[in-house]
């Protein structure tokens, strides 16, 4: 007897067990006269589930579904079923049982059949669970545009200088055999606990510190000097596939990288799992190198530059990823595309990573919100301030720029491989008066106490900024959001 049997994959944790009779022992006399219930054969109609799931360019043997849509599987039994038969399918990770959870983990899952009686457990191939971009129910989910920034396993990567920038060809192979495998791979060296995985702004981010190897022997090496003897040139590489390959194969760090192929793996990476995500070069692009959304370039008296005590710097380029998803974490108009980068510039909470941050905050100057939003806004945003350093180390400043960063940012276009100038999405026109880059500052987040204020009492809160603008400011204003101010208060600063 074949039975199909619909699977809801929303909910699946570390085990899921689906129940589909009631208990046995009100009907053993019964049982005993139809012999104990076989499992014969488990079919995971690999055909059907792919073709539902958006998963049929996967080169692999191992069934591969995304979380939110229901799977069908056919079990084959040695007898007809009836409603006294008890029996579960369940869906492991290793040999931990866990409860439901409201997020489906992004994992290879292990299945089996037990039936009950004569306690038969049939093993099944396992399947590997992905993020849906398709569901809108899933934080992965992507309204439009899934041919590109899913399903797209090529394209090319913007590198040069402004106003002599080209395409290098790039293919992300997202696809191709040992892949995904390479992926889950990752996942599991980084030991992001299996709860984590769910979560796609956990998994990213282990991800942005993951592709790089500089702290936790992950993927790729950098190099900028122009001694690659030891390894490849990054000028040798044209895909992610081969790289992802020998890192699974040994396990030891693939030399070498420069952004751009940091950008590519990192894209590869988050396609594969099921992640919409796409490659920025952001040319004459800044690199804050002591936070305080300024570049800061020190020059000798007779304006040479003084490498030795200037600590910021100007990439002609630099390429970073954005990947789509409704972020829980800050507040809801904030999802959307977020940046994450893999090239290691800056540690984040320990690690060389960065981000994921929200490109409509760090628009606005929003820079509080997780993760590194300050960092990032000064690459495309930040005033440069060039100084001169007299012989007793006294800086005295000499000009100030506020339109060379972040002149232009641009991402391959879904439909072709030309340019698409996003630069508005990141930063407003010049120009623009009732906006500094300075003025980032009153956007600070802060703890308002060291211990609990509740409803109905007083609290005091106290805010100091430093004013980094040119002119004094008249009469800033100081607003409190959040919930249970009511009403929204706001007050002048004397």
């Amino acid at each position: 007897t074949v039975g199909a049997l619909h699977v809801p994959l929303w909910g699946l944790g570390n085990s899921l067990s689906c129940p589909l009779s009631p208990c046995l022992l009100s009907h053993l006399s019964h049982l005993a006269l139809l012999g104990p219930l076989v499992v014969q054969d488990v079919d995971l109609s690999k055909s059907m589930n792919i073709a539902n799931h958006h998963t049929g360019m996967y080169i692999t043997e191992t069934l591969v579904v995304r979380r939110g849509d229901p799977i069908f599987l056919k079990l084959t039994f040695n007898r007809p079923v009836t409603a006294q038969d008890n029996f579960q399918v369940q869906f492991r990770i290793g040999q931990s049982t866990f409860s439901k959870v409201s997020s489906s983990c992004v994992q290879t899952f292990f299945t089996h059949v037990e039936t009950y009686l004569k306690h038969q457990v049939y093993e099944v191939p396992s399947l590997y669970l992905l993020f849906n971009p398709f569901n809108s129910r899933d934080t992965a989910f992507l309204e439009s545009g899934h041919e590109e920034y899913v399903m797209n396993d090529s394209g090319v990567i913007w590198i040069g200088s402004l106003n002599s920038e080209y395409p290098r060809p790039w293919n992300y192979g997202q696809f191709e055999q040992g892949v995904l495998e390479a992926c889950i791979y990752i996942m599991d060296k980084s030991q992001l606990p299996i709860s984590d995985r769910g979560d796609p702004v956990k998994v990213v981010r282990m991800a942005s510190a993951m592709i790089n190897s500089q702290d936790d022997n992950g993927v790729l090496v950098g190099n900028w000097s122009e001694d690659f003897s030891m390894g490849k040139s990054p000028m040798f590489w044209t895909g992610s596939v081969q790289i992802l390959q020998q890192y699974h194969s040994t396990g030891v760090p693939v030399s070498y990288a420069q952004c751009w192929v940091y950008a590519g793996v990192l894209n590869t990476f988050m396609r594969c799992l099921g992640l919409a995500s796409r490659v920025i070069t952001n040319f004459l692009s800044a690199h804050d190198n002591d936070g305080n959304l300024k570049t800061d370039l020190i020059f000798t008296s007779d304006m040479q530059p003084d490498s030795r005590h200037t600590r910021d710097s100007i990439w002609n380029y630099h390429c970073w990823n954005e990947v789509y998803l409704r972020r829980m974490d800050i507040p809801e108009e904030f999802s959307g595309w977020q940046v994450i980068d893999s090239t290691p510039q800056e540690t984040s909470d320990g690690n060389y990573r960065c981000g994921p941050a929200s490109v409509k905050a760090i628009k606005i100057g929003k820079v509080c919100f997780p993760f590194d939003g300050r960092f990032i806004f000064a690459e495309v945003n930040s005033d440069v301030l060039y100084h001169t350093r007299d012989r007793y180390g006294k800086l005295s400043l000499q000009k100030v720029d506020k339109k060379l960063i972040g002149q232009k940012l641009v991402t391959k276009s879904p439909h072709g491989n030309y340019q698409l100038d996003i630069t508005l999405e990141y930063k407003y026109n010049e120009g623009k008066t009732w906006f500094s880059p300075s003025s980032v500052l009153l956007w600070s987040c802060f703890s308002p106490a060291s211990s609990p204020v509740y409803m109905g009492q007083k609290g005091t809160i106290s805010v100091s900024f430093n004013n980094q603008l040119d002119v004094p400011l008249i009469r800033p204003t100081l607003v409190l959001e959040g919930p249970g101010l009511l009403p929204l208060k706001t007050k002048d600063f004397e």
